[in-house]
């Protein structure tokens, strides 16, 4: 009977590991401390990440603390790449909106168009571009209130150092990507011409030109801003790659700071 009545308090998640690290606060039958350790079990989008950190964070706030080693080596490895092939979405997004929409298109705008660029559709076009590393940094931002526990740490830095290291990753290569074609343009013109000559018909669907007045608008425009592109997305992606690092630093400085004066008031009292 004493047993029986022991598998239902102390068996974590049904799979006969008794609970050694927490008291009778962690008696309910329904909570599961899941370990998921490959990608088919513990899900590889951001949100199945979320939502697993959340798992732990229930289940620290009702018990002691939970040895950190609990969290796995293959969690750890599971968490970063999800967070390193989200990083990996996300920049590819910003580095391609980027030039489009903050140089190729008020360029065009004023060269073809004879229109110069707005500044209601400068401010719109650069809140497009940086949107979706700030949506996600926000996002990273709302998993900061989580920062608590030694699973939630860990589960949470992985898949900061994932996504991290994907930006860093990105904005190196497009950095050096740029830089080369910037000087390779001036030392191979018929280069451009080529590119100038494969791209008239796309551009031809916007306004209607030729080839050599597309050659000259990459030359005049496009070719002399490769190296402030390449710059900016350099730094934005490593802005970005350490910010969400500070938040949760801060929200965790926060959270800490509360318990401690909480019990500074409860001593008192």
């Amino acid at each position: 009977m004493q047993d029986e009545v022991r598998n239902n308090v102390g068996n974590i998640g049904n799979i006969n590991d008794y609970n050694k690290f927490a008291n009778d606060k962690f008696s309910h039958q329904n909570l599961k401390l899941e370990n998921p350790i490959s990608e088919k079990e513990g899900g590889v989008s951001l949100l199945s990440a979320i939502s697993q950190i959340q798992r732990y964070y229930v289940i620290e706030s009702r018990t002691d603390e939970i040895p950190k080693e609990y969290f796995s080596i293959g969690q750890i490895w599971h968490f970063f790449k999800i967070g390193f092939k989200s990083g990996l979405v996300e920049s590819m997004l910003f580095v391609s909106l980027m030039p489009l929409l903050q140089v190729v298109y008020p360029y065009f705008k004023d060269y073809f168009l004879q229109s110069p660029i707005t500044k209601n559709e400068q401010l719109f076009f650069i809140l497009l571009s940086y949107s979706p590393i700030v949506f996600s940094t926000i996002f990273m931002f709302y998993i900061s209130r989580y920062y608590e526990g030694e699973l939630t740490k860990r589960a949470i830095f992985s898949l900061l150092n994932g996504r991290s290291l994907s930006f860093i990753f990105k904005g190196v290569l497009f950095y050096a990507l740029l830089q080369y074609a910037y000087f390779y343009s001036f030392k191979n013109p018929n280069s451009i011409y080529v590119l100038a000559h494969w791209t008239v018909g796309f551009f031809n669907l916007f306004h209607d030109m030729n080839t050599q007045q597309l050659y000259i608008f990459y030359f005049k425009y496009i070719i002399p801003t490769l190296q402030f592109v390449a710059k900016e997305i350099l730094i934005s992606m490593l802005v970005f790659a350490a910010l969400p690092y500070l938040i949760v630093f801060y929200k965790g400085f926060r959270n800490k700071k509360a318990k401690i004066n909480n019990q500074r008031a409860y001593d008192e009292y």
